[in-house]
C-alpha cells in the first residue's frame, strides 16, 4: 500500500510524527525482512536509527515483564465426593475445641 511521497514504508516516517507500539513493530519487522544494516535501513525509511533502537528495547522489556492487573475469575466451592459425606462432623466434636467437656 502506497503512503505519502510514494513510500512503501510504515506509517510512523520522520522525526515529527508520534510512533505507537505497532508501528515501531512494523518497521523492525521490516527492517528485519530487508536484511539492511539498521543505519541502511533507517536512512532509506527516513527514521533515525536511535528511534527504531529505542523500540526495540522497550518492546523487548515489556515482553519480558509481567502483565499486570485484574483477571475475573470465579469462585466454586469444591463438591464433596459422596464418600466424605459421612466424615463431616459437628464443631463440637472436632480435637482441641475449647468448648468440649
Amino acid at each position: 500500500m502506497a503512503r505519502k511521497n510514494g513510500s512503501n514504508a510504515p506509517d510512523g516516517r520522520g522525526r515529527s510524527e508520534r510512533w505507537t507500539s505497532e508501528v515501531a513493530r512494523r518497521h523492525m519487522e521490516a527492517h528485519q525482512l530487508s536484511s539492511l544494516p539498521l543505519a541502511t535501513y533507517t536512512r532509506k525509511e527516513g527514521v533515525t536509527p536511535s528511534r527504531l533502537q529505542w523500540w526495540k528495547t522497550k518492546l523487548e522489556v515489556e515482553a519480558e515483564s509481567p502483565k499486570q492487573g485484574f483477571a475475573r475469575v470465579r469462585a466454586v466451592a469444591p463438591e464433596v465426593p459422596s464418600h466424605c459425606e459421612d466424615l463431616e462432623r459437628p464443631a463440637q466434636s472436632l480435637p482441641g475445641n475449647a468448648s468440649q467437656k
